[in-house]
């Protein structure tokens, strides 16, 4: 090879610039955030260091469990690890398996769903024996064509309905408490069951037949906790208030 040759060789490798991945700002920056030390974004923004911030705010408290040295050391191991993988292997080791709680709703739930809310369909058990009234104001509340006047006297009106129906069941708790702690106190209960078809039978033709109705009528002595049941067809007697005090009289009678 000639000097000038050589000479040329020498002036090319002086001319090409070594890699060296280290001094790159991308790999600098990867490096910092591996580490949890402050560095500054592509864009200019400054990530400060990682440390151990403030207890949470979560339901479970889960912060306030581990002392301020032992967050402290979990994160210097953390950060003390050489790769990205190791860090990962580090944290897996920490976590403990546990079974799915609340589960995401599968197809046909989602379907169920999706149809109960665009077409006004329920799926499940439906309501017997609700309140008129409840019933009647809850109506107009999701009436489209009532205004708002009317829906805040029907929400008030729903508002104390519900309120003595509370102050009802806490008198009969009260009631009931008495009955057990003084011998001289005594209460009862009584209301008419649903009323039940005869015969009961998966005939056809019986769905279209008018049916006898059986009438069942239930007394509650709050001091015994026992109950006496009465019942009776639609031929024997009518359902009111008057069958309500005989049949009551005839229990505390004995002649039932």
């Amino acid at each position: 090879m000639s000097s000038s040759e050589s000479s040329d060789t020498e002036m090319i490798d002086r001319k090409r610039k070594k890699r060296c991945p280290e001094t790159w700002k991308r790999n600098e920056r990867k490096k910092a955030r591996l580490l949890g030390s402050q560095y500054t974004t592509k864009t200019g923004k400054i990530v400060n260091k990682r440390e151990v911030k403030a207890d949470c705010t979560c339901k479970k408290k889960c912060m306030t469990k581990f002392r301020t040295e032992e967050k402290e050391a979990v994160l210097r191991a953390l950060y003390e690890k050489g790769s990205k993988n190791e860090q990962d292997v580090y944290l897996q080791g920490l976590m403990e398996c546990k079974p799915v709680v609340r589960k995401r709703p599968n197809k046909e739930a989602r379907e169920k769903l999706r149809t109960a809310k665009n077409f006004a369909l329920k799926f499940g058990r439906p309501q017997v024996d609700v309140c008129g009234q409840c019933e009647e104001l809850t109506t107009k509340l999701k009436d489209s064509k009532l205004n708002d006047n009317a829906k805040r006297v029907a929400a008030a009106e729903l508002m104390v309905h519900k309120r003595r129906a509370k102050k009802f069941y806490s008198k009969l708790k009260e009631v009931t408490d008495l009955c057990h702690e003084r011998e001289d106190v005594g209460g009862i209960v009584f209301d008419y069951i649903q009323n039940m078809p005869l015969p009961v039978i998966p005939v056809q033709e019986m769905f279209y037949y008018r049916q006898l109705r059986l009438y069942g009528f239930e007394i509650h002595d709050l001091r015994n906790d026992t109950g006496h049941f009465y019942t009776y067809h639609e031929g024997q007697a009518a359902k009111g208030p008057n069958e309500a005090n005989i049949i009551t009289f005839k229990i505390f009678d004995g002649s039932v």
